[in-house]
């Protein structure tokens, strides 16, 4: 236990060790953030916050499926979170669990209708479901919601996009300003 673990309350501490994992996988220093990660589960094992951060941490160490069950630990802890509900999609979609994806993708979509992510994940859900026609028509839905975004995530998703519509054959749209 560290010495800040030890200064603290156990709520304190926890919300203190979700700070510093954030901070260290934003730094890319995984194996920190998996140290620290560990020490919150250990304090809080029952938190969705935790299980929230352990399931991305999965994700960025290349283990989808431990992501998947520190997601569904955080859906079923904290069942309203939309973000917690879409991170899980993606690591099932990661982990190739394709059809359980699209049910959370829905699930995202019906709280934010136009998501250019979720609808993209939604998409590729459908392609690897082996629905290529849905997943088409999916992802021009996709590519209107990208088109209206704005930022970084924009050009992350139109490549993804880009690559999913090369993947299904279909007629790549013309880059969107």
């Amino acid at each position: 236990m560290s010495l800040l673990s030890r200064m603290l309350g156990p709520r304190r501490r926890t919300v203190a060790l979700e700070e510093r994992v954030r901070a260290s996988m934003a730094a890319g220093d995984l194996p920190t953030a998996r140290t620290l990660v560990e020490e919150a589960l250990a304090l809080a094992p029952r938190a969705g916050a935790i299980h929230h951060l352990s399931g991305l941490l999965a994700l960025r160490e290349g283990r989808p499926d431990v992501a998947v069950a520190h997601l569904q630990t955080a859906s079923a802890s904290e069942p309203e979170s939309v973000q917690i509900r879409y991170d899980f999609a993606e690591a099932l979609r990661v982990s190739g669990r394709p059809t359980e994806a699209l049910d959370m993708y829905q699930a995202v979509l019906r709280a934010i209708p136009e998501l250019s992510s979720a609808l993209l994940g939604l998409a590729e859900s459908l392609a690897d479901a082996g629905d290529a026609a849905t997943a088409r028509i999916t992802l021009e839905r996709a590519m209107a919601s990208i088109a209206r975004d704005a930022g970084d995530a924009k050009g992350m998703s139109r490549r993804r996009a880009d690559a999913l519509a090369a993947r299904l054959g279909a007629a790549q749209p013309a880059a969107q300003a």
